[in-house]
């Protein structure tokens, strides 16, 4: 069960509104009208580490209303695109987004057979946000062979932390660990 009935995208929108303080009135005016609205640009890590959280609430939506992954991915960018401040989807890796979601939506079946061998419980008693952070690290660990094998586990096991139940990053931890030992044996 996940911590809180609320939609992903809910959840994420509260968590950034408490993570940022709007400036001052002061601050405002000081600014020149071009700093305004923008946003720095993310480094390559915090842009993948939002392209992430945005794949991983487009699961979550497509787990409950299921849409052909084009449909998901233009949904997402119409409701979300743009530089203005507040906009969920401003500094999103938009190929890795698209390839995720594409693959994460239209070979579901593919992917579950990747780490079903790990699971000590049917894939349809699996916590939905837990079953979408396993897809897309899954699709990570078979489909983007330049994310190391590490990374993919670490930013599964976070999304997991943020996102899932309670002890949902250990289960996730201990699934993704084996799945990448079958699929990228290579790397130790």
């Amino acid at each position: 069960m996940t911590k809180d009935p609320q939609s992903l995208h809910s959840l994420a929108s509260s968590h950034r509104e408490a993570e940022e303080k709007a400036p001052s009135e002061e601050e405002a005016s000081a600014q020149p009208a071009s700093q305004g609205k923008r946003r720095k640009k993310l480094s390559r890590t915090e842009a993948r580490r939002k392209t992430r959280q945005r794949i991983l609430q487009a699961l979550y939506q497509c787990y409950f209303n299921p849409l052909p992954s084009s449909k998901l991915v233009q949904q997402f960018y119409d409701d979300e695109v743009g530089e203005e401040e507040g906009n969920d989807m401003f500094g999103v890796d938009a190929d890795f987004f698209q390839a995720a979601l594409s693959t994460c939506v239209d070979k579901t079946e593919q992917l579950d057979e990747l780490y079903c061998a790990h699971l000590k419980m049917p894939i349809d008693r699996l916590d939905p946000v837990e079953l979408c952070i396993l897809r897309l690290a899954v699709f990570e660990l078979s489909e983007r062979l330049d994310v190391p094998r590490r990374v993919v586990i670490n930013e599964a096991v976070e999304l997991a932390k943020s996102y899932g139940a309670e002890d949902g990053h250990k289960f996730i931890n201990g699934v993704i660990d084996k799945t990448a030992r079958d699929l990228r044996p290579h790397e130790q």
